[in-house]
Parts: C-alpha cells; structure tokens; sequence
C-alpha cells in the first residue's frame, strides 16, 4: 500500500495502484528493458480505473471503483492522444541563469535582471508595490492555462499580500510572512482564444505594514495550455475531462510527458516535488479559478482508496521546510544525481 519516495526518503500511500506510481516516477512511463510494453501501460499510468474491468486487491482486502465505462480501445494507442498533444502546450521561464528576459516587464524604474536565491535562478528584486508583467500567447484550443512557479521572499515578511492576475482578474492571492522564505505557487484558470488571444500576467507584492521593507522575485515557471476547463485535465480513455485532486503539472508529466518537459535541458527544481504529488501547506498553495484549495484534505493519503481499510501515513528522512536552506534539497531530488533512486533500483525488482 505504499511506494519508496526518492524525493523525501520515505514512503508515499500509493492512491490505487502501484504500477501507477512507480511507472510515472522511477520508470517515466514504460517498463525498463523489454521491447513489448503490456497492453494495459497507458491505461493504469493514467491512474483511472473502472470497477467494470479492474481489481485491485491490498493486504487481502479489495478497493472500490466507480462502474465507469471503458472501452477495449482505450487500451491501445488512438487518435485521442495525438489529438491532446496537437491541442495542448507548455513552456519553462526562468529556469536558468542564461534566459532571456525580453517577455518580461516591471512598474518600477529597476532594470530587469537574473538573479540568483540560495543557488537558484529568478528574476528579482522587487520592492514592495512594484509589479512584474510578462505577455502569454494562447492557443486556439486553449480552455485553460496552469501556471506554477516558486515565489522567493527576500528578507522579513510580516503580513504581505502576494497576488496574480490574469487581463486584471485575480488568479491567486495570500497574505504571506516569513524570512528569506519560498513558496511554490500554481495557479489553474480559465482561458479561451476566443475571448483574448493574448493573457497578461502579472504578479506584485504589497505590504500591509506601513513602511515595512520587502524584497521579493520569482523563478522556476511553467505555463502549461489546456483543451479543457480549469480544474481538469483531457482523458485519452473516454475522450473528455477527468477532475484534478491537486496540481495540474502531477498528473500532465506523469502521464503525457514521461516525467519532464520535452525540448528544454533544465527541469524547474520543483520536477521531482511535483511528479511525487505531495504537497505541503507550509510550502505549496494551489489556487483553482482564484480558489485556494485545502491541501491537508487533498492529500494523497486522505484520497487513496486505502484509506478506509488500511491506516497509512506518509514517512520522511528528509525534512523539507520552507527555508531557502531547502531549496538545494530540491535540486538533488533529481534522478539523475539522486542516490535514493538508485537504491531504490538496487532493492526492488519489476
């Protein structure tokens, strides 16, 4: 009922399956070593199961499915799937310190500038009421947009209103405090190409105490176009939307993107994080169409169809605070310079 965690160097409650989570995080999506795939990869990488055709049996006891209705086809590879990549795009800001920042602009009278926070690369810094803009352009299938980045605090803040809007409606807002502090932000909203071909965001920082100095930048962004509403996420399977239970990006690199971003040779260092689904409120907020979502009641654990026979909870040898000290950690999550994924490989066996 629970997998090895690379990231935090626990175990994670697996949701259903485990061929789900350890396909989508240590495998990227196919089994190592063998030429033919089984038939039912993409189906139980895609995490949606049908009590129809499914069953899942832990520790002797059965989970529970909805009765819902898959064809034999969704097995195979269909028209489907070409047609979400030829509708869908996503693109990295910021994840090095030899980026372009042509895209950007700033209220205040500071020329734009990379930096660089605890090791890592942002843009910044800003004071308190300036306001950074950047220009997005959508797709012409685009319903929705996911935007994630990393919110670097610079110094000591005490009751600062962080807000992004998208064309002047807000997307994400939250009265943060902190010292030398980050947060990894996600915002899901509605966009259509029929009603603004173009989306201009913007994020500022304002302090609620008179005279108080504030620093701030951001760094580490993804914007990710959407064929449906905010809140959703496209189903090869049945050929229409599917509920997100947290962050767009788990679900879309795990099962579209084979664990990365294709086409860009740095990863934002929130890859590992995200891919694991594990979120933190002290560390993450995911805001759905403005709405904060509660992320202690959407945890994997609370939403895992073990949950109602098995008590399992999510075990760490590695602490993640909200710290810039922790901002490294991240970046060692990867697998590449990652020991704990080797050791996972050298102790199990597929």
């Amino acid at each position: 009922g629970s997998i090895f965690n690379s990231v935090t160097g626990g175990l994670s409650v697996v949701s259903s399956s485990y061929f789900t989570s350890l396909l989508a995080n240590y495998f990227n999506g196919a089994f190592v070593g063998v030429v033919a795939q089984p038939s039912w990869l993409a189906y139980v990488l895609n995490g949606q199961f049908s009590s129809l055709i499914d069953v899942i049996s832990v520790s002797n006891s059965l989970l529970s499915f909805q009765s819902t209705s898959v064809g034999l086809l969704a097995y195979q590879s269909t028209g489907s799937l070409a047609n979400f990549y030829a509708s869908t795009s996503s693109l990295l800001y910021l994840t090095s310190s030899s980026v372009s920042l042509s895209s950007w602009t700033a209220s205040s009278a500071t020329t734009l500038a990379l930096t660089t926070f605890n090791g890592i690369s942002g843009i910044g810094t800003f004071a308190s009421g300036d306001t950074l803009f950047t220009v997005l352009s959508i797709c012409e299938s685009t319903q929705s947009v996911a935007l994630r980045f990393t919110l670097f605090m610079v110094d000591s803040w005490n009751s600062v209103n962080f807000a992004v809007t998208a064309n002047g409606v807000s997307i994400f807002s939250a009265v943060l405090s902190g010292a030398n502090e980050y947060r990894f932000i996600e915002a899901q909203f509605a966009s259509s190409f029929a009603t603004s071909s173009q989306v201009v965001l913007s994020f500022s920082a304002v302090s609620t105490v008179s005279g108080a100095s504030v620093a701030w930048g951001i760094g580490q962004v993804a914007v990710s176009y959407s064929n449906v509403a905010a809140g959703y996420i496209f189903s090869t399977f049945t050929g229409s939307s599917v509920a997100l239970t947290s962050s767009y990006f788990t679900q879309y690199l795990n099962t579209y993107m084979q664990g990365q971003f294709i086409g860009y040779s740095e990863q934002p260092l929130w890859l590992s994080y995200v891919r694991a689904g594990l979120f933190d409120s002290s560390i993450d907020f995911i805001a759905v169409s403005g709405v904060n979502l509660n992320l202690a009641s959407l945890s994997v654990s609370s939403l895992s169809l073990l949950s109602s026979f098995m008590a399992l909870e999510n075990t760490a040898a590695i602490a993640y605070t909200n710290s810039f000290d922790s901002l490294t950690l991240f970046q060692s999550s990867f697998a590449s310079s990652n020991t704990l994924v080797s050791n996972f490989f050298s102790s199990t066996s597929t």
